[in-house]
């Protein structure tokens, strides 16, 4: 059986509000790092692992987005309720686009050493990458029992994070089925408030055993405001 990733879906929809004054006129995945943009860097490593079907959900000027990528054959979704919703409607968009094969889901604004992407495509089963806990309230939080993630964006009021879910996630293909029901389920309720994490929350409720990735000594930064923007133009040339 080949352990490699079919597809991979990019979340990228969002303005980066808190890099409001270099975002202006640019989305946030479009930025350089190195002489090269977030999402470039992310479709290369992904390209060098063997996916090549790859889509990327867009909003916040996706029009400067489908002109990067023109010649290119990856598929751009718009979602066109991102200054409405958050990571969790950038992921139903999608619903009517996944295959019924494995993929790995990607939050846009990203950055990360190869050696992280490729060793996690070989890990086994439904899993998402972890780091040690940044904070003790956080919507990315999650409670692990050895390598298996128990709870994610929990009721904070008596425990604390064994990790942080840094927003890598994939699901092979024996994982999908329940992945797209789930996906509808959320649509066809209309609810489309929070984060990605809630599809990850759902999915164990339903049962679904998902592991967990540690990113152990590999570089990753989300760039979420102009200080981890800094970090990482000095991590990345």
């Amino acid at each position: 059986m080949r352990w490699w990733i079919f597809q991979a879906v990019i979340l990228a929809a969002g303005k980066g509000s808190r890099l409001d004054s270099i975002t202006k006129n640019i989305p946030k995945c479009l930025l350089e790092i190195g002489q090269k943009t977030i999402l470039d860097r992310q479709i290369e490593i992904l390209e060098k692992n063997g996916v090549n079907d790859i889509i990327i959900v867009a909003g916040y000027k996706i029009n400067l987005i489908k002109e990067h990528f023109v010649k290119n054959t990856i598929k751009i979704i718009n979602n066109n309720k991102y200054d409405i919703f958050d990571g969790l409607y950038s992921i139903l968009c999608t619903k009517d686009f996944i295959k019924d094969d494995s993929f790995i889901c990607i939050y846009g604004d990203l950055i990360f050493n190869e050696k992280l992407i490729s060793s996690f495509l070989k890990f086994n089963g439904a899993s998402i990458i972890v780091d040690k806990p940044t904070y003790d309230h956080d919507s990315h939080s999650v409670i692990l029992d050895n390598d298996f993630v128990k709870n994610i964006d929990f009721d904070y009021k008596n425990q604390k994070p064994s990790a942080q879910f840094i927003g890598i996630s994939k699901f092979p293909k024996n994982s999908i089925g329940l992945f797209k029901k789930t996906l509808d389920i959320f649509y066809e309720n209309n609810d489309f408030n929070g984060e990605y994490v809630r599809i990850i929350k759902s999915l164990l409720k339903q049962n679904m055993v998902i592991r967990a990735f540690f990113v152990n000594n590999e570089i990753w930064i989300n760039i979420n405001d102009e200080k981890k923007l800094r970090l990482a133009k000095t991590f990345f040339k």
